[in-house]
């Protein structure tokens, strides 16, 4: 696995260099957008995936934490995200929320049987502390350790975020809610890169 966990952050460094100048770019343009409606920018914060909720997941497109002094001389936060195609910038209403109570009953049944599968497979491989990898050339090879514990809870912590998303309803505590959602999609990231880091670490010792 430790070939693997270089080629993922070999292939996550390439990727930040290359949204970084259309990160850079879509700051700027807010800046602009705010001064043509009369605003001053304090800040405008990059907040990437899954951070930024509030913008579509995809290549081009990035969410910002913005705060400014409106034409009123009041200070102001609000949300917005930045399109590379069509190149604009839309702001995103306060009623935008991160757990969504009207979700579609199909996205919730989708979300549930996500969360089972993330579950299962992170149960199973956190009791046995190892996993198969399939191997194109040299056949499958297999990894063990504190790495595969680790993607494993990474994996329940996605389920418990799939959860949240799927059972979440209107008369549900938002706070409560979102707390625990944001909570464990932050745990995982941090879980994952964990992993990685344990995997090369380990390299040829383990």
């Amino acid at each position: 696995m430790a070939m693997l966990a270089q080629l993922i952050l070999f292939a996550g460094g390439l990727v930040f260099l290359a949204i970084l100048p259309d990160v850079v770019w879509s700051r700027e343009q807010i800046k602009k957008d705010l001064r043509r409606k009369g605003s001053s920018p304090i800040y405008v914060r990059w907040c990437p995936y899954p951070f930024g909720y509030w913008s579509r997941f995809g290549p081009g497109n990035h969410a910002f934490r913005v705060s400014f002094v409106d034409e009123t001389g009041c200070i102001q936060t609000a949300r917005c995200a930045a399109r590379s195609l069509p190149r604009n910038v839309y702001w995103v209403s306060d009623e935008v929320r991160y757990l969504d109570a009207e979700l579609p009953r199909l996205w919730r049944v989708v979300s549930l049987v996500a969360a089972i599968l993330f579950a299962a497979f992170g149960l199973k491989h956190l009791i046995t502390g190892t996993i198969l990898w399939p191997g194109r050339f040299s056949g499958p090879f297999q990894s063990q350790g504190w790495s595969v514990r680790l993607l494993a809870l990474a994996l329940l912590c996605c389920a418990g975020n799939l959860l949240a998303e799927a059972f979440y309803h209107r008369q549900a505590s938002e706070r409560r809610w979102t707390g625990f959602a944001r909570g464990a999609a932050l745990l995982a990231w941090i879980l994952f890169w964990a992993a990685i880091v344990t995997e090369l670490c380990q390299g040829p010792y383990k």
